[in-house]
């Protein structure tokens, strides 16, 4: 029986490796989600922005907030990037677990119908320093 079982786990551990939220080099993607880069393609649309955090507190309760309300709004997947680790952005446990101090660059991914609308609505936020910017 355990012969059996044995090739069934290394197949279960093989697609949980690509499944399992984890860091990796910053080059590799998205990690919460299987990568398009496994398969040799890129998705057929993806609008990514980089953007800089200014308020002085960075990314704490309130701005992580006004993020997650404004991707909210809109249909697109949200991912924001940082040192190597990708959150879903419409996650406010997500957001804030990014430790996004002032000065530190963020990149947005939005992946959607409305990803032009959803990208200017999050991007307005971190021009405007979440209203915090004097």
């Amino acid at each position: 029986v355990l012969g059996l079982l044995l090739p069934l786990a290394c197949i279960e551990v093989r697609l949980a490796d690509v499944f399992v939220l984890r860091r990796s080099a910053p080059e590799t993607g998205r990690q919460n989600r299987p990568s398009y880069r496994i398969f040799g393609k890129r998705p057929p649309a993806m609008l990514v922005r980089d953007v800089v955090v200014r308020n002085r507190a960075g990314i704490h309760t309130r701005p992580a907030s006004m993020i997650v309300r404004a991707a909210s709004k809109f249909a697109s997947e949200f991912f924001i990037q940082k040192d190597g680790y990708e959150i879903n952005g419409k996650s406010i446990i997500g957001v804030m677990t990014l430790a996004a101090e002032q000065g530190s660059t963020v990149t947005l991914v939005f992946d959607g119908a409305d990803e032009n609308d959803a990208a200017e609505a999050v991007v307005a936020l971190f021009e405007d320093g979440f209203g915090e910017v004097d």
